[in-house]
């Protein structure tokens, strides 16, 4: 429940935050 959503979260941010930073490194 809340801590399944709650990690869904944080794995999503977490995804995203790495996204940005391969894009840092590709540029």
């Amino acid at each position: 429940g809340i801590t399944r959503k709650k990690t869904f979260k944080e794995v999503a941010n977490a995804v995203k935050i790495s996204a940005s930073l391969m894009g840092t490194v590709m540029a």
